[in-house]
């Protein structure tokens, strides 16, 4: 099942405060990119398993 486009439309907002970052298609979901690194991926029953490794790990793990 694919991502519907209003979780589409919805995602990046969930990330606002991380500047830049970009959205792609990517697996039947929505990858979120920061920095040139994928963050997450927004997938079709509305999860985003988050991904991070060196200042991103270390930041997501502050934000909790």
């Amino acid at each position: 099942m694919a991502v519907s486009a209003a979780a589409i439309d919805a995602a990046p907002d969930v990330f606002s405060g991380l500047r830049p970052r970009t959205t792609r298609m990517m697996m039947g979901g929505l990858c979120i990119d920061w920095q040139g690194n994928i963050l997450g991926l927004l997938s079709s029953d509305g999860a985003i398993p988050l991904k991070g490794r060196g200042e991103m790990a270390t930041r997501m793990e502050a934000g909790g």
